[in-house]
């Protein structure tokens, strides 16, 4: 709940569908599961890119370029992960 308002201003430049929050931390993998159930309950089928909150991207400009294939990728059912 603390984050709140930091989460809902960083958010604005990707065109969020909604803000789901944590009333308790419980790690990656369920936050991800959660966050796929309510896009699916939103009607949301397209791929669904997930980014820690603490992640580094040295190169914003290259996954911006990258993204357009990955997106692709993932239309065909493919997962893509970047390192």
């Amino acid at each position: 709940e603390q984050h709140r308002f930091i989460a809902a201003e960083q958010s604005t430049t990707a065109n969020p569908q909604g803000l789901l929050l944590e009333p308790q931390g419980k790690n990656t993998a369920p936050a991800i599961a959660l966050a796929a159930h309510y896009a699916l309950q939103q009607g949301i089928e397209g791929p669904m890119m997930v980014m820690p909150a603490d992640h580094y991207i040295e190169n914003f400009a290259e996954l911006t370029l990258q993204l357009n294939d990955a997106v692709k990728l993932a239309e065909q059912g493919m997962l893509v992960t970047f390192s």
